[in-house]
């Protein structure tokens, strides 16, 4: 077997033997010795910022839903976090709805999949969720966590009154949204 030359020829003085090969030599297992704990040291510190950047994303999820709460109500903030126990179980309709007919009206599979879920399946999806520790993503706390913070503080009926004017332009705002997404939603299924 012949030893393999390759990074022998790349470096100066390597062939010529003596006192520079072996500085080379040396430097070459010492290194990466010497890197090791600079490199484990950042690492270290890389996982610490990513944990308390997750626990004042968490925190901020809960002012957000705080401001929801004071914003439209209680009431309204609680039943916006129970939509979201439903959302997987409403794309698998709008996916099935697509398998069947490319062009389907996405939208309306959406709002009477919502509109056909009974108090029962709701009750049965919050005992999944709290089951499972639903959450919308990772960086969400816990929906159900979410909830009973916003039980834990004083009810409020909220502060925002929207003319029907306003209403209407938002709806159509968030309306304009909604091809563009379907076509994701249609490329997404294939």
């Amino acid at each position: 077997m012949v030893p393999d030359t390759r990074a022998s020829r790349r470096r100066p003085g390597v062939n010529a033997g003596g006192a520079m090969s072996s500085i080379f030599l040396i430097a070459e297992y010492l290194v990466p010795l010497v890197l090791l704990p600079i490199s484990a040291t950042i690492g270290l510190l890389a996982v610490g910022l990513e944990r308390i950047a997750a626990r004042s994303g968490q925190r901020a999820e809960y002012r957000a839903d705080e401001l929801a709460a004071i914003t439209a109500g209680m009431d309204a903030a609680l039943s916006m976090l129970d939509q979201f126990f439903g959302a997987e179980h409403c794309m698998h309709a709008m996916s099935v709805a697509l398998r069947s007919d490319r062009d389907a009206d996405v939208w309306a599979v959406e709002r009477r999949f919502m509109h056909s879920v009974t108090p029962t399946q709701r009750e049965r999806w919050r005992r999944l969720a709290s089951r499972d520790q639903h959450r919308t993503d990772a960086r969400h706390p816990p929906t159900l966590l979410r909830q009973e913070m916003l039980r834990s503080r004083a009810r409020v009926s909220g502060t925002l009154d929207a003319v029907p004017d306003q209403l209407a332009a938002m709806t159509a705002e968030l309306a304009a949204f909604e091809p563009m997404m379907a076509q994701q939603l249609r490329d997404a299924a294939g």
